[in-house]
């Protein structure tokens, strides 16, 4: 059962979370958080779940990662290992004693090397290669020393260690009260609720789960939380030399994950009344963020690299915001805006 392995990740984790945030009525807390019953306590404040909008356990806890991933055209994924394709079905153990058979028709993606970051294609289906290349066509086999792509131009085989991913589609949006993402990777769509310090859900797919909160790398809210990463709009500037990189997606098979932004370049999103929080972390250099509505700065932010820092900050009404990412020194800065989103005040 799908059961085992939260149990399993749970073992290498603390039973305390450090270092997480919880989003409860529009205001960000943060500090170490600890599950009872049916709250979570923040410090010595105290969320019931029915408040909670947004949890993220901040650095990623060491767990067990599994060798491949899939992601379902619903947008949830499941790490574990692959055990046959024929073209039409997918054969996958999610873990040890759960075995799914996925029609093509139901995936957005499998992950080769989880690890890596993927380059979204320019069309779908395609497979994406370790430099960022990818090759149009249908999977047609798997094996061992690699895969194999069927295009218009014949088939083509490219080597296990330089394929990273495979992708058929966009995801879509689940059905589901909360997303759940688990330290090990796995990403889990359904009516989750809190009680005794766990959480518990009848999923479509698996049945009754139960994860304990230790277990847990992040939890969204769907109703009433605006994910803002998808509906983020590029503001691109001609430098003297070239064009500014444009922002690009942490995990573009998790659409609210966030994005990574670059020296110099600029986003907006328009936003109704509420409150923005996100978690920003410092990947190069130390990087300055502003926030601007109607071309007045109303929150600035300054992360050292390889740090993370809690943002939030007041938009007073339907507004277009603007978020510019400056860099200090010629190293150009990268800061990864982690689950960027708004809640109604």
């Amino acid at each position: 059962m799908p059961r085992l392995l939260t149990i399993a990740i749970a073992m290498f984790l603390p039973a305390v979370l450090g270092a997480a945030v919880v989003q409860a009525g529009g205001e960000a807390l943060e500090g170490t958080v600890v599950a009872k019953g049916a709250t979570l306590q923040v410090g010595k404040s105290s969320v019931a779940w029915k408040d909670l909008r947004w949890f993220h356990a901040g650095e990623r806890a060491r767990a067990p990662l599994a060798p491949y991933a899939v992601v379902t055209s619903a947008g949830e994924r499941y790490p574990g290992q692959i055990l046959g394709y024929d073209g039409q079905q997918l054969r996958f153990a999610a873990d040890p004693g759960t075995e799914l058979e996925l029609a093509a028709d139901d995936l957005a993606a499998l992950l080769l090397q989880p690890q890596r970051a993927i380059a979204t294609p320019e069309s779908l289906p395609a497979l994406v290669r370790r430099d960022a290349s990818a090759v149009s066509g249908n999977l047609k086999r798997l094996m061992r020393s690699g895969v194999v792509v069927s295009s218009q131009l014949g088939d083509f085989s490219v080597d296990d260690g330089d394929a990273v991913a495979y992708l058929w589609r966009e995801p879509a949006n689940g059905v589901g009260s909360h997303t759940l993402v688990l330290h090990g990777g796995a990403r889990l769509r359904a009516d989750w609720t809190l009680a005794d310090g766990k959480l518990s859900c009848t999923h479509p797919r698996f049945g009754a789960l139960t994860v304990p909160m230790n277990a847990v790398h992040s939890l969204r809210r769907h109703q009433g939380v605006q994910w803002l990463s998808a509906s983020a709009q590029v503001v691109r500037h001609q430098g003297l030399l070239a064009e500014v990189p444009v922002p690009r997606a942490i995990d573009p098979t998790d659409p609210a994950a966030g994005l990574v932004l670059h020296s110099d370049s600029m986003l907006t999103w328009t936003l109704d009344k509420g409150r923005v929080a996100m978690l920003v972390e410092a990947r190069r250099g130390t990087v300055g963020l502003v926030a601007a509505i109607d071309k007045r700065s109303v929150a600035k932010l300054v992360v050292p690299e390889g740090e993370r820092r809690l943002w939030q900050f007041d938009v007073p009404g339907k507004k277009r915001v603007l978020i510019a990412l400056k860099g200090s020194g010629v190293v150009p800065a990268e800061a990864a805006l982690h689950e960027p989103h708004a809640v109604g005040r």
